[in-house]
């Protein structure tokens, strides 16, 4: 049966619930997708599974501290809606008409790209969109046009992770590479054990990734030379916090 889907909000220092929301049971609310902050707003995807003219994907904006709706957006014949803020821009991701992009304030659509980005694998930075879905792209935000634009001879396995040269990607077959943000051109690559299917992390030059049997490695931005190596269990979670690794 449809149940609608849920948004919870804890506090962070005592994990208390602070909040709440059910969304309908009418079928088109049953699941959430990506809850993104956006100054003191949450935005979320609901949206159904089902296959009739009804069907459609509902991008919400709560108060962070209340939850109390602030309002809506609704894309009729739509699934699996990608919204993503930018600035003070929302890009969504539509299944049949590409990107397209609206003031958050006004709800206003300001444009639209004829490009299937896939935007929860996209990383923003300083003006530019890079995406790992299919090929490797990065594109303008305030034109959508293509700045470059690659098609790996291995596949791609994480979303973008940006340093201050060059986008990191992981493959599934265990390479590192590395890309001039400017112009595309591969700097380098260099294999480490095992399948990489997690994000790569970046901070002060130093490139961290993991694997699916529980190696974590740790590589040079300038030239993917290896300055640590250690092996975990499977499946692990890790984070970088003022330098220190967290696993």
């Amino acid at each position: 049966s449809n149940q609608g889907g849920r948004v919870y909000a804890f506090e962070p220092t005592t994990g208390e619930r602070r909040w709440m929301i059910q969304e309908p049971d009418d079928g088109l609310h049953d699941y959430i997708r990506s809850p993104t902050k956006y100054e003191d707003l949450i935005l979320y995807n609901s949206y159904g599974t089902e296959t009739n003219d009804s069907r459609k994907s509902t991008i919400k904006a709560v108060d962070i501290e209340t939850g109390d709706h602030r309002w809506q957006m609704e894309f009729d014949n739509e699934i699996d809606t990608q919204a993503l803020p930018i600035d003070d821009s929302l890009f969504v991701g539509l299944s049949d008409s590409g990107v397209r992009e609206y003031e958050i304030d006004t709800r206003e659509k300001l444009n639209e790209w004829d490009q299937h980005l896939g935007l929860r694998d996209v990383v923003a930075q300083d003006g530019v969109l890079y995406t790992s879905v299919g090929s490797l792209q990065a594109l303008s935000i305030d034109t959508g046009e293509v700045l470059w634009s690659i098609e790996p001879d291995d596949r791609i396995a994480t979303k973008p992770t940006v340093g201050s040269e060059a986008v990191f990607y992981g493959t599934e077959s265990g390479y590192i590479q590395a890309y001039n943000k400017d112009t595309g051109d591969q700097i380098w690559e260099t294999r480490i054990p095992g399948m990489i299917t997690n994000p790569l992390r970046y901070t002060d030059g130093v490139i961290g990734a993991q694997t699916r049997r529980g190696d974590l490695v740790a590589v040079g931005e300038d030239e993917g030379l290896q300055y640590y190596a250690d092996q975990f269990e499977s499946d692990y979670s890790m984070a970088i916090s003022e330098k220190i690794l967290l696993e």
